[in-house]
């Protein structure tokens, strides 16, 4: 676990503590998708729904993201060791004390101590769905190899012209340190993005809406 320069680290009992909490308070809003996110991971979601789901465990075996997990597992330095054993401690915790959500009873089983190995599996099972485009990117490369990138270019889909831009480019931005705004200018340039959102978001003004006060929704990546 990285170490942050001008900060402490915490004692280990303060960790402990910390992470026995979070486990418990998420296992009490989230127990039922987080034993289905962990058998997702280890390609055991058959045990419990059946033969429609042994071809998505056969897959996830294959991939192996509960052996990296074990691995991971070993390798883990103490402090490391002490947030996945605190957590999974908190999320057994609540198991053990309190009702289980209404999935395990129509399911008819009880969910399985936590371990970290649970924790770490569903890690890499989730950043192996963040690579879910690799196709598309192989597909881009190869396109760009073999036609050029100006052809590639010609299949991607781009912001339309005169559509709505919540900052139009050469706005001033009043208040924001010069470092910062080189920084974006450098960023915008490198992705293409020059004038366009990073991600989703939108403004509605307040003379369109009930209350009379503008509305902002931002879905930042």
């Amino acid at each position: 676990m990285r170490q942050f320069s001008g900060f402490a680290p915490p004692r280990e009992s303060n960790l402990r503590d910390l992470f026995f909490a979070v486990g418990y308070a998420q296992a009490q809003d989230r127990l039922w998708q987080m034993d289905f996110n962990r058998r997702l991971a280890s390609g055991r979601l058959a045990e419990v729904l059946g033969e429609p789901a042994v071809e998505i465990d056969r897959l996830i075996r294959r991939a192996g993201f509960r052996r990296a997990a074990e691995r991971d597992n070993a390798t883990a330095v103490d402090e490391e060791r002490t947030v996945l054993e605190s957590f999974a401690e908190g999320v057994n915790a609540y198991m053990e004390r309190c009702r289980l959500p209404l999935e395990f009873t129509i399911l008819r089983y009880r969910p399985e101590a936590w371990t970290p190995e649970d924790t770490l599996a569903f890690g890499r099972f989730l950043g192996w769905t963040l690579a879910g485009n690799w196709d598309s990117e192989l597909m881009r490369s190869w396109t760009i190899e073999r036609f050029g990138a100006k052809v590639m270019a010609e299949f991607e889909p781009v912001y339309p012209a005169g559509g709505p831009l919540i900052v139009p480019p050469g706005t001033e931005a009043t208040g924001v340190r010069p470092d910062l705004s080189r920084d974006f200018e450098q960023a915008e340039e490198l992705v293409g993005l020059i004038g366009q959102g990073m991600s989703n978001n939108w403004a509605v003004d307040g003379q369109k809406s009930v209350t009379g006060k503008p509305l902002l929704a931002g879905d930042p990546h």
